[in-house]
């Protein structure tokens, strides 16, 4: 894709699990310069359905392509103080990292292709085809000596597909 005419990103597996993110929005949020991934508290479903934008514009005009299909949005409708307020997303929360061979994010205008739905840009998300598993482990401690303050650990387990079984 490097005579292409528009701004295209390819991020590799390799990328996406050397980053440190568990979260596909945050990996994207950390890897694609146009993407935003706010993460917004006590604002009505948000909480569980983030949204994400490109290129500024709302969620629900990014087109999101799983392999090359179309992927539906949520039925979240966001309300109140959101990002994205009156419009619906993709969740691409529900893609495990371990899942993904690449990401080919259009940061262009792609309308007049796509349709309306891809006034600020495509993601395409492809999908590894190996048979097998793989599973990963991430631990996080939180720890401090002021008085009054619990000691928080946690565990975070993540599975997927992988090219070698």
């Amino acid at each position: 894709m490097a005579d292409s005419t528009v701004p295209v990103d390819v991020i590799s597996a390799e990328a996406l699990l050397n980053s440190g993110q568990t979260e596909t929005n945050k990996l994207l949020n950390q890897l694609v310069p146009s993407f935003n991934f706010p993460q917004p508290s006590l604002t009505d479903g948000t909480d569980s359905l983030r949204p994400a934008t490109l290129r500024g514009l709302a969620p629900d005009q990014v087109l999101v392509l799983i392999n090359g299909k179309r992927r539906h949005q949520s039925a979240l409708v966001n309300l109140n103080g959101s990002v994205g307020r009156g419009s619906t997303a993709v969740d691409l929360n529900t893609i495990p990292p371990l899942a993904i061979e690449r990401i080919e994010v259009l940061r262009d205008g792609a309308a007049s292709q796509y349709g309306s739905d891809a006034i600020a840009g495509v993601i395409n998300v492809q999908l590894k085809k190996g048979m097998g598993g793989r599973a990963q482990a991430t631990f996080g401690k939180y720890i401090t000596k002021m008085e009054d303050v619990g000691q928080v650990g946690t565990v975070s387990l993540t599975t997927g597909l992988s090219d070698n079984p």
